[in-house]
């Protein structure tokens, strides 16, 4: 069955705790998920036997969910993949991601609304999608360093209809795919500062 964080209800994980998922097992968070992981002793979410689980989804949620020193692997999506269609994705909810690192996974990050904070992260993208996409709402990205592919549309960091968004210090390599973009604000983005990343194409 999934794991379901109700409403007013929180979930503390502490320091080099592993979960090991299911198969279409999902982590489904409308109430609060604190993740303390710390340097050397991080929190692990992986598939069991590598077999690939479903999603950690932030089903809009009242309250602030802060994952630190996260590591997660075999993720694919939510339950409701149209709405969560990304190893950790949420809707309308506020999550500040801190020295995350998802790699074979189907498709790492998607917020839509809200408000998604993601720094000093390390995200690999494996197959087309995007590293970071987030709709509306607000959006700040901070010394992350994102892994493309040769695939066609595969974009770093692509936000859309974002206001006021960040982008700073990252670090964006082999984005090698047609129609590919390092960074991608189009779509009725206003104001964002894009500041001191550096894209490589190896």
């Amino acid at each position: 069955e999934d794991l379901i964080i109700p409403s007013g209800i929180t979930l503390t994980i502490g320091p080099d705790v592993a979960l090991v998922m299911s198969p279409r097992v999902h982590l489904r968070v409308m109430g609060t998920l604190d993740i303390q992981g710390a340097a050397g002793q991080e929190v692990t979410i992986s598939g069991k036997g590598a077999e690939t689980w479903g999603g950690i989804s932030f089903e809009e949620p009242s309250t602030t969910s802060t994952l630190t020193h996260l590591t997660v692997r075999n993720a694919s999506r939510g339950k409701e993949p149209t709405l969560y269609p990304a190893a950790i994705a949420g809707l309308n909810a506020t999550v500040e991601l801190d020295f995350i690192d998802i790699a074979e996974c189907r498709g790492p990050l998607f917020f839509r609304g809200g408000s998604t904070i993601l720094r000093d992260s390390r995200i690999h993208i494996p197959l087309t999608g995007d590293g970071i996409n987030v709709k509306g709402g607000d959006a700040e990205t901070y010394r992350t360093t994102f892994l493309g592919n040769n695939s066609p549309d595969v974009d770093a960091i692509d936000y859309d209809g974002v206001v006021n968004g960040i982008i700073k210090d990252c670090r964006l390599y082999n984005f090698l795919g047609f129609n590919s973009d390092g960074i991608d604000t189009g779509e009725q983005c206003v104001n964002t500062l894009i500041e001191g990343n550096h894209i490589y194409y190896t």
